[in-house]
C-alpha cells in the first residue's frame, strides 16, 4: 500500500513530470500559482481590518482566476511564437488552478453571507451577476472534471470539442468581472483586451499566417488594442452613465494614466520584440555554425 502511495504521488504531483522526475519548471510554476491564495489567506489572518473582512479577499480570488484563465488560454500562443514544447505540459496544472481559485471565490462569497447556504443559493438565481458567475463556475467545473488522462481516453475525439467550451467561460468570466467592477472597468477591461489579443493569436494561425513573424504579431498586437479601447467605450456607452468618447480619448492621453488599450498594445508589441530577437539570434546562430563548418 505505501508502495501505490508513492507511486500516486510521484506520477501525479504536479511538480512532477509524465515520467514521474522532479521538474524544476512545474515545481516553480505550481509555488506561483499557490501565492496568490496564500496572500489572500495571509492578509485576511494578519492584514488590516475592513468593515467587511472577506470583501477585499473575495475580490482578489475572482481577479486571480481570470488572470490564470487567460493565462491557460495564452499557453498555445507562447508554444507556437517561441517554439516552447515544455510549456504545454503545464497547461492543465494552470487549468485547475483556476477551478480552484473560482471555488475559492465562491467560498469567500458563502462567507461574506455568513455562510448562510440557503440565502447563497437563493441570491445566485436572482442576481444577474451571479447567474452569470455561477454559469462559468460550473463551466469550469465540467472542464476541470474532464482534465485528466482517464477522460481524455475515455471521450477520445469529443474531448477536443468539448474543451471548446473555455472560450465561452471566459467570456462569461470576464462579463461577471464587468458587471462586479461597477464603474471602475480598468481592470475588467484590460483582461478582456488580453482575451482579444490570444484570440487574434487564434484567428491568425487559422487564416494561415505564421504567428511566430514579429510583423503579424506587431499587427496583432495593434488590433489587440483597437480592440480594448472598443470594449471599454461599448461598455460605458451601454452600461455607465459616464460619456464614453471622454474615457476613449483618454486612450491617447498617456500623461495622465495609461489605459488598458495602451497596456494591451505595449504587451503585444513586447511579445513581438522578443520574437524578433529570437529570430535574429537564430540566425547569427545559424551564420556562425556555417563559418566553423
Amino acid at each position: 500500500m505505501t508502495s501505490t502511495k508513492h507511486f500516486m504521488l510521484r506520477h501525479y504531483a504536479p511538480w512532477t513530470d509524465r515520467r514521474g522526475e522532479l521538474s524544476g519548471l512545474r515545481l516553480c510554476v505550481f509555488v506561483l500559482l499557490l501565492f496568490p491564495a496564500a496572500w489572500i489567506f495571509f492578509d485576511l489572518a494578519f492584514g488590516p481590518v475592513y468593515p467587511e473582512p472577506s470583501e477585499k479577499a473575495l475580490h482578489e480570488s475572482g481577479t486571480w482566476a481570470v488572470r490564470f484563465l487567460l493565462l491557460t488560454l495564452a499557453v498555445t500562443p507562447l508554444r507556437r511564437v517561441f517554439h516552447w514544447n515544455r510549456v504545454i505540459g503545464l497547461r492543465r496544472m494552470i487549468g485547475v488552478s483556476v477551478l480552484a481559485y473560482a471555488l475559492l471565490h465562491l467560498g469567500l462569497y458563502a462567507a461574506s453571507e455568513h455562510w448562510n447556504l440557503s440565502k447563497v443559493v437563493s441570491e445566485i438565481f436572482i442576481r444577474f451577476y451571479l447567474i452569470v458567475g455561477f454559469t462559468a463556475l460550473a463551466g469550469l467545473a465540467v472542464l476541470g472534471a474532464t482534465s485528466f488522462d482517464s477522460a481524455v481516453r475515455r471521450l477520445g475525439p469529443n474531448w477536443n470539442r468539448l474543451h471548446l467550451l473555455v472560450y465561452p467561460v471566459a467570456v462569461l468570466a470576464l462579463f461577471h468581472f464587468f458587471l462586479q467592477s461597477k464603474s471602475d472597468v480598468g481592470q475588467a477591461t484590460l483582461m478582456a483586451g488580453v482575451f482579444a489579443l490570444l484570440m487574434l493569436y487564434r484567428l491568425t494561425v487559422k487564416t494561415g499566417f505564421p504567428l511566430s513573424n514579429f510583423l503579424v504579431l506587431a499587427a496583432c498586437a495593434l488590433l489587440g488594442a483597437a480592440a480594448t479601447a472598443a470594449i471599454e467605450y461599448a461598455w460605458y456607452a451601454l452600461a455607465t452613465g459616464i460619456p464614453a468618447d471622454r474615457v476613449f480619448q483618454a486612450n491617447f492621453n498617456v500623461s495622465t494614466s495609461i489605459r488598458p488599450a495602451v497596456w494591451v498594445g505595449i504587451s503585444g508589441l513586447a511579445v513581438s520584440a522578443m520574437a524578433l530577437l529570437q529570430t535574429v539570434g537564430k540566425h547569427a546562430g545559424n551564420r556562425l555554425r556555417l563559418k566553423k563548418a
